[in-house]
Parts: C-alpha cells; sequence; structure tokens
C-alpha cells in the first residue's frame, strides 16, 4: 500500500493535533485530516494540499512546510514557501490556481 499520496494530509493531521490545547484529547485520525486543514491560520489549506497530493517528494515536503507556516501563522514563511512552489516546472493547472489562490490569501493576512 502507497502512502506515498496521503503523506501530506497525515503530516498535517498530526502537526494540528500537536497544535491543539493542552487538553487530554487524541490525536486526529488520518482521515479527519481534511475536516481539519480549514482552521490553519484562518485558511483554508485543504485544496492547495489536496492539489498536490501526487507531486513528488521534494514538492510535497515544501507543500507540508507551506501548510505548516500557515498554521502557525508565520505569513512570512507561508509566502516564502509558496513562491518556491509556484517557481516549479511543469505545475498543472490546479496546481498553479492553488498556490495562486493561497499566496493571495496569505498576502492578506501579512498585511
Amino acid at each position: 500500500m502507497k502512502l506515498t499520496p496521503f503523506l501530506p494530509v497525515i503530516l498535517v493531521a498530526i502537526a494540528v493535533a500537536g497544535c491543539k490545547s493542552t487538553s487530554s484529547t487524541a490525536p486526529a485520525a488520518p482521515s479527519a485530516a481534511k475536516s481539519a486543514l480549514p482552521s490553519l491560520g484562518d485558511i483554508n489549506t485543504a485544496s492547495f494540499v489536496d492539489a498536490f497530493k501526487n507531486a513528488d517528494a521534494d514538492t510535497i515536503r515544501m507543500v507540508q512546510n507551506a501548510a505548516t507556516s500557515i498554521g502557525n501563522k508565520d505569513w512570512s514563511g507561508a509566502l516564502g514557501s509558496l513562491q518556491k512552489i509556484r517557481r516549479i516546472p511543469g505545475l498543472t493547472a490546479s496546481q498553479e490556481s492553488a498556490v495562486n489562490s493561497l499566496i493571495a490569501s496569505v498576502g492578506a493576512k501579512a498585511k
């Protein structure tokens, strides 16, 4: 069973579960990752992560870094990661759209 397409979702779910309050709650299950994504920094990253689910490992790491930065409300770090992703040659139309949409959202938060 290949976990590569689900790796970004699983890692973001783990990161989000680790950022919750100190009350004793169980970590989010991988199936709950998409429902947890929209709360990352008040910006919906679900379509962004989903657009890159079949990307190569390096791109997936960059997507994870961007999602983590958004979750931490590190807007400048998120913008840097997103701009690097946008410069990757051969992005699909849906990937370009997802990156550009997220850059606009993060840029608005950074102001």
